[in-house]
């Protein structure tokens, strides 16, 4: 189910994103609050470190928009939260 939800939050990004190329805050926020709630639902014990593992391929695409402007902070903000959900390994995966 939950994979349901993170692909039309995807799909409802990526629309926005081609129509008015910029992403609205207030979805970014729906996704990290509905990310952070299925972290919370999980609760296991090593999932700080996961957590943390997880968002720094969304850091290193942050530091990198903001480094040469090439890559929107909707991208960075967006791998990042996925990066939470998903752990590092899969995210690599994803971003690569």
């Amino acid at each position: 189910m939950l994979i349901i939800f993170v692909t039309l939050w995807l799909f409802w990004l990526s629309v926005s994103d081609m129509r008015c190329c910029r992403v609205p805050v207030w979805l970014l926020a729906a996704g990290g609050m509905g990310i952070g709630l299925a972290l919370l639902y999980r609760g296991n014990a090593d999932a700080p470190i996961e957590v943390l593992k997880g968002i720094f391929p969304g850091t290193v695409l942050l530091g990198t928009g903001l480094v040469t402007k090439k890559v929107g902070y909707g991208d960075g903000i967006t791998v990042l939260l996925l990066g939470m959900l998903l752990g590092v390994g899969r995210i690599l995966i994803l971003f690569a």
